[in-house]
This record gives structure tokens, C-alpha cells and sequence, in this order.
């Protein structure tokens, strides 16, 4: 199944720290913490717009199992609403009904649940990104030690690779800090620059901006980019592949 999903204005420097100890809240021991209220917001290295994940509420999916509402903004414009939950210790998007555009997955993953993090990673951790897929791609864990983005500076950061398309940065108790793609040698992508989880914060809120016309990522293989536009705005729906709905 492929249900699939950046001149530099500004500089930002991306640090990451061995023998330091950065102070950081930790609110809780989960890498991957879910509540309505969460708030991140990321800009796009490439052209400094922002892009924000807010967890609004909670729906009942067509099975009673309770799923968190995450509504997606990029720039000034509402781009996506997607669902997630914990599931068996993965952070994993879900649809809200079961799938009936993709025949092979209605016996396995009748909701076309992806495996997005892990929530208490170890070294070398392996998982399949979406079960019941019969071209599968994994994720493996690699514990990163600190880093430093404009909400601040993170102790105990994990990065999460897919099969050499992208890898994901998340840290204790606050989860997703940034995004590096493979078909970009510039480090990460996209950078956190806010984070509220359970009313603590780390950051600010920047301003949103809009990105700068065009297609979001150029000339790269279909594959690829539907990965990216799934990782970053999952859902059932149309996605942006090469500057236009799919």
C-alpha cells in the first residue's frame, strides 16, 4: 500500500552534542507523548515557512477505538486533518473508517495504520512502517545523544530512519523535533521551533508563513516524495505530490 507523504533566508544551526547536559523539560518518559492540546510547529529550512500540528480533540474510528485529531496548518492555511494514537508502544496515524481503496490491506490493517515512531525506543529498534504492506519499508532507531533547534536544546534525541527515504527526530517527552529527507543534503529539512505538550512549552510560536510558490520538493522519484507527503501529512485524502493533488 502507498497511501503516501525543503537560498536559505536564515541560518540555523543544528548541533548535535556528546558529554553536554542541556537543560530541557521532560514531561514525561515517552518519546512519542499524545494529548488534545499538543501544539509543534516547524519551518521548511528551504524558505523559512512554517508549517504546525495541533491535536484538537479526540474521535471514536468506526471500531469505538478512541483516536487523537491532529489538524495541520501550513503557512496560514489548513492543509490536513489526520488521526493518530498509541498503539502496542508505536505512534501510528489511522483512518477513521476501514479502507476500501486498497484490497490487500482489509484482512491485515483494515485502517491503514502506519507505525510513524516508537514510544520507548532502544538502540537499533526495527518495525515495519505500515503491516500488511506487500512492498514493506522499516524504520531502525539510533539514539542521537542531544540536539539543539530554535525551541531549544533536547537531551535523550532519537532518530528514526525509513529505509533510506527519510529519517524523523524525536525527543523525550516532547516528541517530533524535525525531519531529514534523502533526496536533500542540507541536514534537517524541517526544524522545530515551538513545542507545547500538556501546557509546558519549549520555544515560540513563529509567525506562519506561507511557502514560496511552486512544487514543495522537485524532480524527484514518485515514490520518494509520496513518502514524505505521508510521513508529514497523513491522512485518506489527497496529497500534494510534485505541486499538485494525487
Amino acid at each position: 500500500m502507498k497511501m503516501t507523504f525543503i537560498p536559505l533566508i536564515f541560518i540555523i544551526f543544528i548541533f548535535i552534542h556528546c558529554g553536554q547536559s542541556p537543560v530541557t523539560s521532560t514531561y514525561d518518559l515517552s518519546y512519542t507523548p499524545l494529548n488534545v492540546g499538543d501544539i509543534t510547529q516547524l519551518i521548511f529550512v528551504r524558505d523559512s515557512s512554517t508549517i504546525l500540528l495541533e491535536i484538537t480533540g479526540t474521535k471514536k474510528r468506526a471500531d469505538h477505538t478512541t483516536v487523537y485529531q491532529g489538524v495541520w496548518l501550513y503557512g496560514k492555511y489548513e492543509y490536513d486533518t489526520s488521526y493518530y494514537f498509541i498503539d502496542d508502544g508505536y505512534y501510528t496515524s489511522t483512518q477513521l473508517d476501514i479502507v476500501t481503496y486498497d484490497s490487500s490491506l482489509v484482512d491485515i490493517n483494515p485502517f491503514a495504520e502506519q507505525r510513524l515512531a516508537k514510544s520507548f525506543p532502544q538502540e537499533n529498534d526495527t518495525w515495519i512502517h505500515t503491516v500488511g504492506d506487500p512492498d514493506p519499508v522499516s524504520w531502525v532507531a539510533h539514539a542521537l545523544g542531544s540536539i539543539e533547534v530554535p525551541a531549544g536544546t533536547f537531551n535523550d534525541v532519537f532518530a528514526f530512519t525509513l529505509d533510506g527515504i527519510l529519517t524523523t527526530v524525536y525527543g523525550k517527552g516532547v516528541g517530533w523535533l524535525g525531519t531529514a529527507s534523502f533526496v536533500s543534503d542540507t541536514g534537517l529539512d524541517f526544524i522545530c521551533t515551538y513545542k507545547k505538550v500538556k501546557n509546558n512549552e519549549n520555544g515560540h510560536l513563529w509567525q506562519a508563513k506561507n511557502p514560496e510558490p511552486g512544487p514543495i520538493i522537485l524532480n524527484q522519484k514518485k515514490r520518494v516524495t509520496n513518502y514524505l507527503n505521508q510521513i508529514l501529512f497523513e491522512s485518506g485524502g489527497s496529497y500534494l505530490i510534485n505541486g499538485q493533488k494525487n
